[in-house]
């Protein structure tokens, strides 16, 4: 969920193609493994230790870190993994722990509190029952971008992929619960929100700019803020925004799948500026791979609709790492992009997580999986 903008956030002037990375945590009882609605008790000591790389969010069982801005991955690790021993620190001091995945596997919303800020309030007034049940946890990644058209064109050019880096983060198949039969169930939690899911294609910034206007003059939106599609040109920081990606547990894949978007958005961006032109793919059909990919993961095929063939998800993104491969050395990813092969062999924290579950068959045991 979108936080009220502040001027001083750090992810605001990024060089371009830099990258931030915005991971939503869990908060929980350590003794019960339930989600621990106590963030606003503690937000205040939390902002002393972290500064503005902490943020509350819409529930308080939840906490935000921001990593800045990055010049390349290097970077990026060095500020994840501070982030991430900071707050776990600070967490387990408070007498509780933190998890990472894009749904807790039991906790229900109705048990959850909102945190008290008069911008979470105005999303609750507004939305209702669709803002309380959205109880999940989002991985966001910023690539900088400066030239709001160059922006939506390499968003228009990402489309298509949007589905398979989804595939790759899936990380949510527990909900109330119960297995849910999807490796992402946040990825059809969270779409119930209006302007949510595949970005529609626009053929201008003029175009787009056009559209937003015409959301806020006829009352649909306060704030270009509210339109929520899994990429989007981010309303106040210079970047394009990529927002369907489940939270990540381990910090490796968190990295991999940020430096896959990274490296894709830099090759989309040399494709544009070398006059190749992006096929307008319906946003219809770019749903249906994004449903194949929430519902099955890595396990899914992804649908070729130029060629109209089923290709294997693995298949397609190994033909992105060689797509990609020949801006590796520029962006100093490499370590990270090799990661994204191993999850290829390995699965995803889906996978994970249904396999510790079939182990035991105690859901506690795959909140344990999840600890940070």
């Amino acid at each position: 969920m979108e936080e009220k903008h502040n001027g001083n956030d750090e992810i605001n002037q990024p060089e371009l193609f830099s990258i931030g990375i915005e991971e939503e945590f869990q908060v929980v009882n350590p003794d019960t493994r339930e989600l621990c609605s106590r963030v606003d008790n503690i937000m205040g000591r939390g902002i002393l230790a972290m500064g503005s790389s902490l943020k509350p969010e819409f529930h308080s069982s939840m906490l935000e870190t921001v990593s800045g801005i990055c010049g390349d991955m290097g970077e990026a690790r060095n500020k994840i993994s501070h982030n991430r021993k900071l707050l776990s620190d600070f967490i387990k001091e408070s007498g509780m722990n933190l998890a990472s995945a894009g749904t807790h596997p039991f906790s229900c919303w109705e048990d959850q509190h909102i945190y008290p800020a008069i911008h979470f309030q105005k999303i609750e007034n507004e939305f209702r029952e669709i803002a309380l049940s959205a109880l999940t946890f989002a991985l966001h990644i910023h690539i900088g971008i400066t030239e709001k058209e160059t922006a939506l064109h390499v968003i228009n050019g990402m489309r298509p992929y949007l589905p398979v880096i989804l595939a790759l983060s899936a990380n949510s198949p527990f909900h109330r619960g119960r297995d849910t039969g999807f490796m992402s169930f946040r990825s059809v939690v969270y779409p119930r929100f209006p302007r949510s899911g595949i970005p529609r294609h626009f053929t201008s910034y003029r175009q787009y700019k056009e559209y937003i206007d015409t959301l806020k003059k006829t009352g649909c939106i306060k704030s270009p803020g509210e339109v929520w599609w899994d990429a989007r040109i981010h309303p106040f920081y210079e970047t394009i925004e990529i927002r369907l990606c489940d939270a990540q547990t381990e910090i490796n894949e968190t990295l991999a799948i940020a430096a896959l978007v990274q490296a894709l958005s830099y090759r989309i961006y040399l494709d544009y500026m070398s006059g190749k032109k992006f096929p307008h793919i319906d946003r219809s059909l770019i749903e249906e791979n994004r449903w194949r990919a929430g519902r099955r993961g890595l396990d899914c095929n992804i649908v070729d609709f130029q060629k109209k063939e089923e290709i294997p998800c693995r298949e397609v993104i190994r033909g992105i790492l060689d797509y990609v491969s020949g801006v590796v050395d520029k962006l100093k990813c490499k370590e990270d992009l090799e990661y994204v092969r191993e999850m290829l062999n390995k699965g995803t924290g889906a996978n994970r997580q249904l396999e510790a579950y079939k182990k035991s068959g105690d859901i506690g045991d795959v909140v344990d999986l999840l600890m940070v």
